[in-house]
């Protein structure tokens, strides 16, 4: 639909005209043209998007020394024009265009700005709106020209989105749903090909300041400087920074009268805005500034109204130099900047109310404005150990770099407690879908449903699982939880029922998004060891009901119907622990929860074959045995299986496929999910699910804990032990020939093992660049393995049990020097010293 001839039109017949001082857009779009040729060493013409209706290019220009660089400098944003008739916000985007760029070589704080900050500038968001305004079709337009109604002809009663309504931050609470209302929201968040330009660009520069150009019509509401936000009785998390900001912008632009000058004033926590859009989603302090008393003020006032606005915008550029945090953040081994999640202790809210801080990917650089004072930051990476910062600040900004730690296992954002006010328990499951985003039922009694957003480390409420209209059944053992890789979740309520759902990812207004279907087959319900798993290349699910059963199901996606299958495998029914995943080739693992031998499965679906696979090992690093319980999980990822054992211990396993048909496939234990903070093991509620290279796990065991591991034996981590063998003050060499290193079998498993001499009790400790000690042919009881800090400190000590392979890691421990020393009924018989290198 092509308006811009029409309205032109329309216009001349109505004699309406809009004062010549104002720019059209054409007249914008020259004049950025000409300033970007005038000045092409400290200015880019940029498209940063195109209009809903003409698609019109949104313009903007870049100022900066480099221009047409992406450089580590703070970025800034000012716009103009979200609303069609309120013309002014363009003039001063242009004004202070210009002002900027002449006064580059004569002022030395223009200079110094521009050659220290990126700032952008988008005079115009709404371009098809602003030319209904030009046209003279109607002087206080304030949408966009979207024809909501498809009649393919612009209607004045009816069209258009308010841009201002249709951010997504509480959109439904933003504006209104009827189209012929002028704060019209639109259909859908984002819905406007304007205001997804404006959040694209934001989320590409993270933005640092913000300054948005209104005007108002109503006189009494001009003249004001509106700033995040009052939301019920709360305040923004960073108020006490943002406030004083807008008191000084405020205090520095005069108003029309000469009598004062504009006021700061506390916004409403407003659903669709940008100023509340920017601050909650990337941190942006946004400010939006209502210029003079009315919409279109007369021209011999417009020059006046841009220069008494400049000092509040050349404040707001000049805070970039004022009391603030910033860094980077940078991976320890390699000096790679990372994007971690910075956090400020005591001033950072969490989701919904803010979406977490990150350093940005290119620098790993964070920016954070505060005042004078001492601050912790706290920075966390899934991969990387937890770092912990004091920062004490004056009144410029100051600069530390960060470095993160590898390691395997990191705590990530906790699962809320709310609305159930409950942690995590049996029930429990965890799923990923496209990549980004983990569903997860809380399990323990309760029906909460929720999203995790893996890319900004938030969690978020979903729904609650519904009651059947017979049976009020919440979410307990036995549930399970799968994605069909297209649009539907499936699950089990477990709960002694046989209830299955539906959950469409794709649900709205107008469909649904939880249907029950047939229940599953059998008199046995649902109380343990259930497991379902999809598999793609059959468009099955796949249903172990465990609760000490051999029963074995299938379900067609999405409607059905269910068809029993011959049993799994085994004497003994599938208890507590038991789980299914599908591979890539269509086979799925099955481990059977408390069996005396930990069994494991392999189905395929093609064959109806079942095939018994090495058992997971009833002993693991701490020389008990322990079978599969509650809180046992199983996965497919990556190419291995990955296990819980659950039972209230913490170890985790990743099970090696078999390559020969003789071969039934390998276990080796991985790191044991960590003790701390909650000093629980993982018990009932334990669960696991995969993405983009990382392993996610829930405690369980009534604990909110969230935990996600990273492979560190990956050689992009770069981590190796060295050891250098015995302290010299033993006067022992322990120099070793090529030939007789090569002898020792263990070493020949891999080619990364350094190998540190024969104990005199026959012990052999392998020291491989995995972090780990292995420790083989131990003859005596009573042995123990003791690791010592440079300062003689004793910080590790395990016991040895003879005729067995042990495993220490040594993951949790700084670059340094270390002791390893074996005793035998308290008696020293030997000391290793080995480097840590990071």
């Amino acid at each position: 639909m092509n308006f811009l001839t029409g309205l032109i039109t329309v216009g001349i017949l109505f004699g309406y005209t809009i004062p010549a001082r104002y720019h059209s857009y054409y007249e914008m779009e020259t004049k950025l043209d000409s300033l970007s040729l005038i000045y092409p060493n400290i200015a880019l013409k940029c498209t940063v998007g195109f209009s809903q209706t003409e698609s019109l290019p949104i313009l903007a220009l870049k100022i900066s020394d480099n221009p047409t660089i992406e450089e580590d400098e703070p970025s800034l944003l000012f716009t103009g024009i979200h609303h069609s008739a309120e013309l002014m916000g363009c003039e001063l985007c242009l004004y202070l265009i210009d002002n900027l760029l002449t006064n580059y070589d004569k002022d030395s704080l223009a200079k110094k700005i521009i050659d220290s900050t990126e700032i952008w500038i988008v005079p115009i968001v709404n371009p098809d709106g602003h030319q209904v305004v030009f046209a003279g079709l109607d002087s206080t337009w304030r949408k966009n020209t979207k024809d909501n109604n498809n009649n393919g002809v612009f209607d004045l009663n009816f069209d258009g989105v308010d841009l201002n309504r249709n951010y997504n931050f509480l959109f439904d609470s933003g504006g209104s749903s009827n189209p012929s209302s002028r704060t019209y929201r639109g259909p859908t968040p984002f819905s406007e090909a304007e205001t997804r330009a404006i959040a694209e660009l934001a989320k590409r520069e993270n933005f640092l300041l913000e300054i948005c150009y209104h005007s108002d019509m109503d006189s009494a509401q001009g003249e004001r400087v509106y700033y995040p936000w009052r939301w019920g009785d709360g305040y923004s998390p960073d108020f006490l920074f943002i406030k004083p900001i807008a008191e000084s912008i405020a205090q520095r632009i005069v108003n029309d009268l000469g009598t004062g000058t504009y006021r700061a004033v506390l916004g409403l926590v407003d659903g669709g805005l940008a100023r509340n859009y920017l601050y909650h989603t990337f941190g942006t302090f946004a400010y939006t500034v209502e210029v003079s008393t009315c919409y279109i003020p007369p021209e011999h006032r417009v020059d006046s109204i841009c220069e008494r606005n400049l000092p509040g915008a050349y404040y707001l550029l000049a805070r970039v130099f004022g009391p603030s945090i910033t860094g980077r953040v940078l991976d320890l081994l390699t000096g790679k900047p990372l994007r971690a999640r910075v956090k400020i202790i005591g001033i950072d809210s969490t989701y919904p109310v803010m979406i977490p801080r990150f350093s940005d990917s290119i620098f790993g650089r964070f920016r954070r404005i505060v005042n004078p004072g001492t601050y912790t930051i706290e920075v966390s990476k899934p991969g990387y150990a937890n770092k912990r910062v004091k920062i004490s600040v004056g009144n410029f900004p100051v600069a530390v770099d960060i470095y993160l730690t590898p390691t395997a296992w990191t705590c990530v954002q906790e699962v809320p407690e709310k609305p159930s006010n409950r942690t995590v328990g049996p029930g429990a499951n965890l799923v990923t879908v496209d990549d980004t985003l983990i569903f997860a039922l809380k399990g323990n009694n309760t029906r909460d449903f929720y999203l995790y957003n893996v890319t900004n480390d938030y969690w978020s409420y979903v729904d609650s699982v519904p009651y059947s209209q017979s049976r009020k059944k919440r979410i307990k053992q036995g549930a399970a939880l799968c994605y069909d890789q297209s649009q539907y979740l499936y699950l089990t309520k477990g709960n002694n029922s046989l209830e299955f759902w539906r959950y469409n990812l794709r649900a709205n207004r107008n469909v649904p998004a939880w249907t029950q279907l047939p229940d599953v087959l059998g008199e046995k319900k649902l109380k343990g060891g259930t497991g379902i798993s999809y598999v793609p290349a059959d468009s099955y699910i796949y249903l172990l009901k465990g609760s000490g059963t051999n029963e074995f199901y299938r379900f067609r996606v999405p409607n059905g119907p269910w068809e029993r299958l011959a049993n799994a495998p085994g004497e003994k029914g599938f208890k507590k622990g038991s789980g299914l995943a599908t591979s890539q080739d269509s086979l799925i693992y099955c481990l059977k929860g408390g069996a005396k031998t930990n069994e494991f499965y392999v189905y395929n679906i093609w064959d109806s074959s079942w095939r018994k696979l090495a058992s997971l090992p009833l002993e693991g690093s701490t020389g008990r045995n322990k079978r599969i319980r509650d809180g046992g999980a199983l996965i497919f990822a990556y190419g291995k299986c990955y296990a819980l054992k659950g039972g209230n211990t913490l170890e985790f396993w990743e099970f090696t496929p078999p390559t020969a048909p003789t071969d039934t496939g390998q276990w080796t234990e991985l790191e044991p999910l960590p003790l701390l903070p909650s000093g629980k093991k993982v018990k009932g509620g334990g669960a696991l699910t995969a993405t983009q290279n990382y392993i996610y796990a829930l405690k369980g065991a009534k604990t909110s804990e969230f935990w996600v591991w990273y492979d560190w034996r990956k050689p992009l981590l770069g981590e190796k032990v060295v050891a250098l063998g015995l302290v010299p003050k033993l006067a022992e060499s322990v120099e070793r020939s090529e030939t007789e290193h090569k002898s020792c079998a263990e070493c020949n498993e891999a080619n990364n093992h350094f190998w540190l001499p024969r104990t005199s009790l026959g012990a052999t400790i392998l020291n491989t660049n995995n972090r780990t000690l292995r420790i083989v042919d131990v003859k005596s009881p009573d042995t123990k393995l003791e690791i010592y800090n440079s300062c003689g400190r004793k910080i590790l000590s395990n016991p040895l049990h003879p005729n067995r392979t042990q495993t220490v890691f040594l993951q949790t421990l700084a670059s340094g020097i270390y002791f390893i020393r074996l005793t035998a009924h308290n008696i020293n018989l030997e000391t290793k010293k080995i480097i840590i290198i990071k």
